[in-house]
């Protein structure tokens, strides 16, 4: 007989329980183990909290190796545009360099002519300048010791012409149609007898800008019997620029004019049939055909 003891129940509540599992191993053989009754309660909410933080590991890792995939692949994009850029640059390089030595090569070419014209050569003394030299007329010609380097004259030269082109009259003072050449033509009122017409007209909208076609200065800026709103542009080279019929005039009389600056509107005053530019180009008060100076092509394209 075996005696147990009883506990008080407060006694019991404090104290732990197990539970015996038993394993059976075969028929001769079984096994048992004691296990805190509160951990076989609280293992499935373990488990459970731990398959979730598995999930969430395992999901993490896969987002992970996506964006890991994906910035790589965007990396690869990336540095195959660049590479496409580098080589789109080289070629662009390689085409800036080209243009650069056919430009070196015409340059060379007009030092030439101009050596050979003697234009880099000092200018002429005059017979008063020359009185005292004492080399008589007709004496011995002696040649410069050493011809001029090409480097030390050639952006000099360059410079001289870009001067010259800026202040001689080329383009167009407005990109609308020609409705009228220099030259004869029938009267444009009549459309009976001829007139000589000495300049262009271009069709254009009222109040649309007229552009100056080279530097210069203003001579002109008012009314002209028949022409209506006048400016008129002296340049350096000697040209003389006239611009007609406009409705507004924008410079005034002494301003100084830089090649595509604003000179006027587009109008109707004068003798004149519509909106339109009447544009002369002169040299020593004599008009000339404006049209052999709209381009630096032209004598290619007749």
């Amino acid at each position: 007989m075996i005696e147990t003891q009883s506990l008080p129940l407060k006694t019991q509540m404090k104290k732990t329980k197990y539970a015996t599992i038993m394993v059976v191993s075969d028929e001769q053989r079984t096994e048992t183990f004691r296990v805190n009754t509160w951990l076989l309660r609280h293992s499935k909410q373990a488990l459970l909290t731990l398959a979730a933080i598995c999930i969430g590991l395992l999901v993490g890792l896969v987002a992970l190796t996506t964006l890991h995939l994906k910035t790589a692949s965007n990396n690869q994009e990336l540095q195959g545009k660049v590479k496409a850029l580098e080589d789109h640059n080289s070629v662009e390089a390689a085409a800036k360099i080209n243009e650069l030595k056919k430009t070196e090569k015409t340059i060379l070419q007009l030092q030439e002519y101009l050596n050979e014209r003697g234009a880099n050569n000092p200018t002429p003394k005059t017979q008063e300048n020359s009185a005292t030299d004492p080399q008589p007329l007709g004496g011995a010609y002696h040649p410069i010791a050493g011809e001029i380097p090409f480097t030390s004259r050639y952006n000099q030269n360059a410079i001289s012409l870009l001067e010259k082109i800026r202040n001689t009259p080329i383009g167009v003072p407005h990109d609308g149609y020609l409705t009228s050449r220099f030259g004869s033509r029938a009267n444009p009122f009549s459309n009976q007898g001829e007139e000589f017409h000495p300049g262009l007209d271009f069709k254009a909208p009222y109040g649309d800008p007229i552009h100056a076609t080279a530097d210069g200065k203003v001579v002109f800026a008012g009314v002209m019997n028949g022409y209506g709103n006048v400016v008129r542009i002296a340049h350096s080279s000697g040209y003389e620029t006239l611009f007609a019929h406009m409705s507004v005039i924008r410079v005034t009389l002494g301003q100084s004019i830089k090649a595509g600056d604003t000179v006027g509107e587009v109008g109707s005053t004068g003798r004149s049939t519509g909106p339109h530019l009447h544009y002369e180009v002169r040299l020593n008060n004599q008009p000339l055909d404006p049209e052999q100076f709209l381009t630096i092509n032209t004598a290619q394209n007749n």
